[in-house]
């Protein structure tokens, strides 16, 4: 039942967790995890008041969960989890405590990792809530040097930046553009400094294209077109059919905006699509699709 419990906690169902927890309580109070699921049903509780914004309630009980189970089973893990709850609620600085809490008296690698992981994200995170450029620059350096020898830290880089992208996208279309342009730069912040470091990573090409996107996404066409370019002369092994494509709804965007007249805007936009149709016959089929009906409009 405790394992149970555990695997519906992991996968987002705390209270049908929180009910399996219980009836370890009431039905088999000699079982060895009888303090164990004590301690979840508490950590759980102190979750759901930190995602309620109730900071105050979840500080409660968090003195009562050090006081009652430090030096239990899970105990490090139950601050980890915490702490990841303050995070996403952008409590940086409490996240990073619990975690360091965590870290001194963990023995599990893999917890360890996540905990070293999460603080050098919140490190980030707390200096971009600060708008602090300078401050945000050298919580990458620290992150780069941090995980330098790890094989994946290119794709862990990448996805720092991906929750201001898609922040950015949602302000965008409720249509709170000075937002959403806020946002959108440090996506770009993040992702431009993985290009510069990292240019022979895995997600180099892929953190430069998105940097293109992100350009498009604000109407900043020239930029856009900029990387795009740099994603197809710098990584000719990339799928060049996300940069191709890119490039031709920009021109497009363009043509309908009047910064480019439709004949040049045609030139361009049948260039490309051409390529994405004879070089990536087999690529996302919507991208294909695209091609062909720009080619369609402007051969």
């Amino acid at each position: 039942l405790c394992f149970l419990a555990d695997a519906l906690r992991g996968k987002g169902k705390p209270d049908k967790a929180v009910w399996l927890y219980e009836q370890i309580i009431e039905q088999l109070p000699e079982d060895k995890c009888l303090t164990k699921a004590r301690m979840q049903i508490l950590a759980i509780n102190i979750i759901k008041m930190i995602r309620a914004g109730n900071y105050a309630q979840a500080e409660t009980d968090l003195i009562k969960f050090k006081a009652e189970y430090a030096g239990q089973y899970s105990y490090a893990q139950g601050l980890s989890l915490i702490a990841n709850s303050y995070a996403k609620m952008s409590q940086y600085e409490k996240a990073i405590t619990l975690h360091d809490e965590a870290l001194v008296i963990s023995t599990s690698e893999k917890l360890n990792y996540s905990a070293k992981l999460n603080i050098a994200k919140a490190n980030i995170y707390k200096e971009i809530d600060a708008d602090n450029s300078k401050a945000v620059n050298t919580a990458i350096d620290k992150f780069i040097a941090d995980f330098k020898n790890n094989p994946e830290m290119s794709n862990l880089l990448y996805h720092v930046a991906e929750p201001y992208a898609e922040k950015a996208h949602k302000l965008q279309t409720e249509g709170l553009t000075e937002q959403a342009n806020k946002s959108n730069f440090w996506a770009i912040f993040i992702w431009e400094k993985l290009v510069k470091e990292l240019p022979d990573s895995d997600f180099a090409p892929q953190a430069c294209y998105a940097i293109g996107a992100s350009y498009g996404s604000i109407a900043d066409y020239g930029k856009a077109i900029e990387y795009c370019n740099k994603v197809i002369n710098d990584w000719p092994d990339y799928e060049l059919w996300r940069p191709y494509i890119m490039i031709a709804i920009c021109y497009d965007k363009m043509a309908k905006e009047g910064k480019v007249t439709k004949p040049q805007a045609a030139e361009m936009i049948v260039q490309f699509c051409k390529k994405v149709i004879s070089d990536y016959p087999d690529a996302d089929a919507g991208a294909v699709f695209v091609a062909k009906n720009f080619v369609m409009r402007y051969e």
